[in-house]
């Protein structure tokens, strides 16, 4: 009997929202406190942390259908008041975060002990999977195995070696999935989602996006209005923070908002349907003694510190980028001392953080924003958006065939999905701006398809997608392939010249993903 989950006949537009009950959380919070404070067994300890992450996922999954359900709508008085609602409960919930991640690091005299089941937590946090149990331990073995050897491939780039390795890891994991009663890994990723009870309801949510994208680029256009306007190279970081903070509260900022929460809910199962790269860790700066929130915690010493291109930090949510970027530069000035925490900074000091940071680590990746003319940020906003839309579609897509058959052509489905997107990113992008030409949105589009290093991967992308290129893209594909491969960047303008790329804003465009891809894939 294949395993069921709640809501598992229900559609995508039939899941119901409600307010969370907050006196259900107190009481489930005094449990938990209470559970810690008086417990002596390793398995008492185990199941207060299921309840703890029961209580997380609870308030995630309510907080991501208020976005979806009613940003997606349009109605700016109802986000704005459920969006009220939940930056009030935030407080309670982030202290329920740190008492519980603070109450594990305390325990000195049981460091085994919090590093086992502070790894466990982050695994579950991170991934899907059922707990594992004697009987499919062969198989779990086996994946872990199979991860190991696309690794392996990948870092010696045998492009051969590493389809055929990601084949035999597909394989594995339908067997693990089998062993749990599913027909699949696909439906075994999903088993734990209650938003997305069934594979079916992710692919539903997908494709209402791609289909209905252009209807939402005016939304869409006129949310990045706020972000153009930032201009001033000195407080423009602070300027932008504070007014995408008030739009958030005031409804202003619904579109994106609700774009954010689905694509970072896609990239999540992305990521763990073919991830191979992540070491279990959400947290870019793991350090045994920080405060976090929901997605740091307790972290060994021997931890090393790592930038991390997940999708819960999605490249073109500007926000997110400037935290990661920050947390790196503090980390980097104070010797990794550095205690970040997700409140809101005091003006002084907020200041002298963004300017910092600004100079120091985002500059180089978004220096291209800095010039006499704003609305090349805006260009790029809208068009990254757009973009990232349609990649984690197709992104998803590709998983779905590979796993339905792991011997698949992938040449043939990277060809098929292309011709099948690429004209829906053609279009959007036009309508949304007809000053966003044609040359960048295919380089934007065919390098974030090459920019899934760690699920489709750039070399197999670069490889594939030369059938459907003309003679500018085939060669700018070559430089990109040649520059991750061998890690040189002396040559880089001039092989881009020979490519045909000259313009300088291209050319920092291109820097500045290629730059991101390689530290998704630790070059």
């Amino acid at each position: 009997m294949m395993k069921e989950t709640a809501n598992r006949s229900k559609s995508f537009k039939e899941l119901v929202y409600q307010r969370p009950d907050l006196h259900r959380l107190a009481s489930r919070a005094k449990v938990i406190k209470s559970r810690l404070q008086k417990w002596n067994k390793e398995a008492n300890l185990g199941e207060t942390i299921e309840d703890f992450q029961a209580t997380l996922d609870e308030f995630n999954e309510q907080q991501t259908l208020v976005a979806i359900k009613w940003a997606l709508d349009v109605d700016n008085v109802t986000l704005a008041r459920e969006n009220l609602f939940w930056q009030q409960i935030q407080p309670s919930l982030q202290r329920l975060i740190f008492s519980v991640n603070g109450w594990l690091r305390s325990k000195s005299a049981l460091p085994k002990l919090a590093e086992r089941w502070g790894k466990k937590f982050i695994w579950q946090n991170q991934r899907a999977h059922l707990t594992v149990n004697r009987s499919n331990q062969a198989a779990w073995n086996d994946e872990q195995t199979c991860i190991q050897a696309v690794c392996d491939s990948f870092n010696r780039g045998d492009v051969n070696a590493l389809i055929l390795a990601y084949r035999k890891l597909a394989d594995a994991r339908n067997r693990l999935a089998r062993q749990a009663d599913f027909p699949d890994y696909l439906h075994y990723i999903f088993a734990n989602d209650e938003f997305f009870p069934t594979y079916e309801n992710f692919t539903e949510i997908r494709e209402y996006l791609r289909e209905n994208l252009v209807r939402f680029l005016p939304a869409l256009q006129a949310s990045t209005e706020l972000v153009s306007a930032s201009r001033t190279y000195d407080l423009s970081w602070l300027s932008l923070t504070k007014q995408l903070t008030h739009s958030v509260v005031s409804g202003e900022y619904d579109f994106i908002f609700a774009l954010n929460s689905i694509l970072n809910r896609i990239g999540y199962h992305n990521d763990e349907i073919l991830g191979a790269w992540h070491d279990g860790f959400v947290d870019i700066l793991p350090s045994p003694d920080k405060s976090e929130g929901v997605e740091c915690f307790y972290l060994p010493a021997s931890a090393q510190p790592f930038l991390c291109g997940r999708a819960r930090k999605t490249p073109f949510f500007i926000l997110d980028l400037l935290r990661e970027a920050g947390v790196f530069q503090a980390y980097k000035s104070l010797t990794g001392k550095y205690r970040f925490t997700p409140q809101i900074l005091p003006d002084d000091k907020a200041k002298e953080f963004i300017a910092a940071t600004s100079v120091n680590l985002a500059l180089p990746y978004l220096n291209v924003f800095y010039g006499a003319d704003a609305d090349l940020f805006r260009h790029w906003y809208l068009g990254e958006i757009v973009i990232n839309i349609l990649q984690l579609s197709m992104q998803s897509e590709f998983q779905e065939r590979l796993y339905a058959d792991p011997n698949l052509n992938w040449s043939e489905v990277s060809n098929e999905l292309l011709q099948r997107y690429f004209p829906a990113a053609e279009k959007s992008a036009a309508d949304a701006d007809p000053d966003f030409g044609h040359w960048e949105l295919k380089s934007n589009f065919w390098l974030n398809a090459g920019q899934t290093a760690d699920l489709i991967l750039g070399q197999i992308a670069a490889l594939t997608l030369q059938d459907q290129s003309d003679g500018k893209t085939e060669k700018l594909f070559a430089v990109l392939q040649a520059f991750v491969l061998d890690g040189n960047n002396n040559l880089f303008k001039d092989r881009l010249a020979v490519a045909g790329v000259k313009n300088p804003w291209h050319i920092e465009n291109l820097k500045r993903q290629i730059f991101q891809l390689c530290y998704m894939m630790g070059y």
